[in-house]
């Protein structure tokens, strides 16, 4: 119901141990145990995805103009070519800067680094390469819903997603789930407290995002009303 696609589907014995480390009795499954199904799984490389570097502000060092913050994926090259999410500036790097070492030529995912670019930049920009992010006001999300007061359609909030810091609400309630029940209900006008749901986000103005499963920090999110955080969220 939830859209999920199993790697595997492991019978088990919590209370015997059987098919979690080892197999005695369940001769008839030919499929790995939890351990040697886990070990299976692949890491996401985040460092070999397309470069994200979110803005997180604007320092001016010796008379230059210089973006500082952490490179989320990829890596970011001395030389190259990039691009300024949300928006549509083109320019390159002439220079990354990290306290107390010289001449760098390259930031892996990861640094928190400061980066010269013959452009205009502000927090909440996102520098990223060639393979750019999504750029909309309108996100579709899983969201959990984690304050005492639930939520009402057209209820303002803000959007908050890697540096980036968008008013909104929330257009639409496609579907919410109650963990504690597993009642779904579809196209409803409200979320209630400690409640799963599925949203479509509408932004006062566009953002860069990537899904969750491409990018984690910029398809992750936290919803604020009036400055206190009330749901977080994944983009789907």
């Amino acid at each position: 119901k939830v859209g999920l696609k199993p790697a595997y589907v492991i019978p088990i014995s919590a209370s015997k141990g059987e098919n979690v480390a080892r197999r005695e009795k369940m001769v008839w499954y030919e499929g790995p145990t939890v351990l040697e199904a886990l070990d299976s799984f692949e890491a996401l490389k985040i460092e070999e995805k397309d470069l994200r570097l979110p803005v997180q502000d604007i320092y001016d060092i010796e008379g230059a103009q210089v973006a500082v913050g952490r490179v989320e994926a990829g890596i970011l090259r001395k030389g190259q070519e990039v691009f300024i999410s949300p928006g549509n500036a083109r320019t390159g790097v002439i220079e990354i800067k990290k306290f107390l070492e010289e001449g760098l030529q390259e930031a892996p995912t990861g640094d928190c680094v400061g980066v010269r670019i013959d452009a205009q930049v502000k927090r909440g920009d996102i520098i990223t390469g060639p393979n750019r992010p999504t750029v909309t006001g309108n996100i579709r999300a899983n969201i959990f819903w984690m304050v005492d007061k639930g939520y009402k359609l057209g209820l303002p909030l803000t959007f908050k997603c890697a540096t980036q810091e968008v008013n909104g609400r929330i257009g639409k309630i496609i579907k919410r789930f109650d963990p504690a029940t597993e009642l779904i209900e579809t196209d409803v006008d409200e979320i209630r407290p400690a409640e799963v749901a599925e949203v479509e986000i509408v932004l006062n103005k566009n953002v860069a995002v990537d899904k969750f499963a491409d990018v984690p920090e910029l398809g992750r999110f936290v919803l604020e009303h009036n400055g206190y955080p009330v749901a977080g969220g994944i983009i789907i």
